[in-house]
Parts: C-alpha cells; sequence; structure tokens
C-alpha cells in the first residue's frame, strides 16, 4: 500500500471519532465543495497522530509536542491547475494553541475579514481560535488565491466553538513591547528567549507555563520578563534550585540569597531570578543590576 492510499484510507476510519472538544461531530466536515466558486475537496483528509506528524512537518513537530499536541488533519483543495491545504492543528488546550500561534506568527499581520486572531499574506495565513491552531497554504503560490484562502479559512473558523485561554498578561507591567509576547513549556521554547541551561532547566516538565515579553531598555535595546506561575510554592522553590545550581557555564553568578540570585552573560549583561511564592521571576538582557 502507497503511503498516500495508507493515510487516506486511516483518515476514513477515523472519520466518525472527531466529536472532541472543539471538532465537528460526526456527519460534518470541514469546509466542502464550492466554499469558493469553482473549489473542491482533492480527495480525503489525512490524519497525522503524535508518531505520524514527523513526516508532515520536517522539524518543526518537536515544538507541538512540548506544548501539548493531540492530531493534525489536512485537508487539499483544488480549483483546475490551483491548489490549496487546510491543516488544522489540535491542541491539548486553548493554552497551547495560543502558544504554538505566537511562537509561529512573526510580525503579526491580520488579514482583512477575517475576526480571529490571525497573521497572513498571500503564501499562509495562520489563524487561531479555541484549542486550534490553523494554516491555510497557498500550495500553488497564485496571487489569485488570497480571496479563496479567506474564504476557506472562514469557513473552518465557522465549525470551531469558542474556548478561553488564561489571562497570561494580567500581571504583567503594561508598558511591555506589543506582540513581544512568547509562552513557554519547555527547553524548546525556552530556547526562544534565552539558554539558561540543558534540559528542562525551569523543571516546567509539560505541567506549567510560563509567559515571557519584551521591554524597552533605552532607544535600541530591549530586556526580558520571563514569569512562570507553578501554582505550587514546594514545586517553584524546587525550580529555582535547579536553575540556581545548574546555570549554563557561560553565565556567571554574582550574588544569591535563599529566593534571589543575579548573573552577567558573556555580552556583559545582566540577569535577575527571583521566587516569591510559587512564582518564579526572571528578568534578562539587562544593561546593569
Amino acid at each position: 500500500m502507497s503511503m498516500r492510499a495508507f493515510f487516506l484510507q486511516l483518515a476514513m476510519g477515523l472519520g466518525c471519532l472527531w466529536g472532541g472538544a472543539g471538532l465537528p461531530a460526526c456527519g460534518q466536515e470541514w469546509p466542502g465543495d464550492e466554499f469558493a466558486p469553482g473549489w473542491r475537496r482533492d480527495q480525503a483528509p489525512m490524519v497525522f497522530s503524535t508518531k505520524d506528524l514527523y513526516g508532515y512537518i520536517d522539524g518543526g513537530a518537536e515544538l507541538f509536542f512540548e506544548f501539548g499536541f493531540s492530531e493534525l488533519t489536512v485537508q487539499r483543495y483544488r480549483c483546475e491547475e490551483r491548489e490549496l491545504s487546510l491543516d488544522l492543528y489540535r491542541m491539548n488546550g486553548a493554552d497551547a494553541a495560543l502558544a504554538v500561534y505566537l511562537a509561529k506568527k512573526g510580525e503579526e499581520r491580520p488579514v482583512p475579514g477575517v475576526e480571529d486572531r490571525n497573521t497572513g499574506g498571500d503564501w499562509q495565513i495562520t489563524a487561531l481560535r479555541g484549542r486550534w491552531f490553523i494554516q491555510v497554504n497557498n500550495q500553488s503560490g497564485e496571487p489569485d488565491n488570497f480571496s479563496a484562502m479567506i474564504r476557506l479559512l472562514q469557513g473552518a473558523l465557522r465549525q470551531i466553538p469558542l474556548e478561553a485561554t488564561q489571562d497570561w498578561l494580567r500581571d504583567l507591567p503594561a508598558d511591555r513591547i506589543p506582540g513581544s509576547e512568547l509562552l513557554v513549556a519547555g527547553p524548546l521554547s525556552l530556547q526562544m528567549v534565552y539558554t539558561l541551561g540543558e534540559g528542562d532547566i525551569l523543571q516546567l516538565g509539560g505541567r506549567h507555563f510560563g509567559v515571557c515579553v519584551e521591554m524597552a531598555d533605552g532607544e535600541q535595546r530591549r530586556s526580558a520578563l520571563l514569569r512562570v506561575d507553578y501554582a505550587d510554592t514546594a514545586a517553584c522553590r524546587a525550580a529555582f534550585t535547579h536553575v540556581r545550581e545548574n546555570l549554563d557555564a557561560y553565565l556567571i553568578k554574582l550574588a544569591q540569597d535563599e529566593d534571589s540570585f543575579t548573573f552577567r552573560d558573556y555580552k556583559n549583561e545582566y540577569g535577575r531570578v527571583v521566587r516569591c511564592g510559587g512564582i518564579l521571576e526572571i528578568r534578562l538582557n539587562l544593561r546593569g543590576l
């Protein structure tokens, strides 16, 4: 059996298992034929589980796993020689989907006509709704496909119920740089912010998320603030001790006490780690202490 035939058979076999949170129930479909004039589905959807995801997104699957991946559904559409694909990543919750979106969005450029949070252009539109991270891809590359991309995305979003995330920015400084927000759930996403040490240095373990924002530090500089609410004083204390004792070798500790320490990096910039109850607050790329 060919790989393509295998995935088509798998997709048809799983068709009635799509009734999970935020997913159409059995008998419903993602946008079908004629969502825009002339566009039709190109065979059955392909469904990728955790073990299959590596075969679809080479080199990027680990980040999805770190945030909490459940399943990917891919539906392709054709209009004569033109082709689009709808990639629907179902994550374990709305916070996990938000984490992926923030990590992938780059400079956010919302597309007119799409109400949910989104960014994109002629080649790809990325959107977020509930526990779903969604991408519409212009596979054949024609600029004229853009209006069909929007209609395809709108049709998919209408089938997904709203699902709230935590208010991650509630206690963060109001003067943070808009658009700089990231969620951190483990070593891969932490590397997008800073290298504190090897492995899961903050002991997030898939159980805790941190939120990071950037702050203006002079006209041309930015510092970063990373805050993790462990909601458990013992877990936070253990994480604080672990990062303090396993700090990366290029970071030089300057001062420490029971609940805080400071360090300097190779660029002569500074960092500060402070534990207060169940919250770990880390400031990075500071010009001074």
